[in-house]
């Protein structure tokens, strides 16, 4: 659901967020330890972790994968990336990971986090394709993460990867968990 995303995109909306560093995980990622050293260790304002899959450092290769496993509409998902390509947006640019961003609520950010919305809103709902998009036009800079700090889980762990005895246990950890 497009609606959903301006949780994801738009933190500065958030009265209890306005000028307050933010963290965006996706439902599927459970903080393990403290993200204070990933802050540290930003150079930039926003940050992300890369791709560890070598597959996925496009937005044509991604379009496809979500067109297969219909993430959203298959014409608007063609209609948005012929769109990137016309602009002249290059094959393998990179392919941030979207399901994990560290901010630092700048005036810049919040322009960033603006032209992003607009292209979500403008096009195919999947961000992922859209992030580099604006990164790219903006010339916007961001700090990557070394995606081993992500595979190795020495900061999160993928939840799908946790049993679970029934789908209550499963929210009552998520929603007692004290970030």
């Amino acid at each position: 659901c497009r609606a959903a995303k301006i949780f994801k995109i738009m933190p500065q909306l958030f009265p209890e967020l306005k000028g307050k560093d933010t963290i965006w995980t996706d439902a599927n990622l459970q903080l393990c330890k403290s993200i204070t050293p990933l802050f540290e260790e930003m150079d930039e304002d926003i940050g992300f972790f890369n791709h560890p899959y070598e597959l996925q450092c496009c937005i044509y290769r991604e379009a496809r994968a979500c067109q297969k496993k219909d993430y959203d509409n298959r014409k608007l998902i063609r209609d948005t990336v012929i769109r990137y390509r016309d602009e002249g947006h290059p094959s393998n640019w990179g392919l941030p990971m979207g399901r994990f961003i560290l901010r630092r609520q700048t005036d810049q950010i919040i322009e960033f986090n603006e032209k992003w919305w607009e292209e979500i809103s403008r096009g195919s709902r999947r961000d992922q394709l859209s992030l580099p998009v604006i990164l790219r036009r903006m010339a916007f800079p961001f700090h990557m993460f070394d995606p081993a700090s992500f595979s190795s889980f020495s900061v999160f762990r993928n939840i799908s990867e946790v049993e679970f005895n029934n789908k209550e246990e499963f929210f009552v950890r998520i929603f007692r968990h004290k970030w």
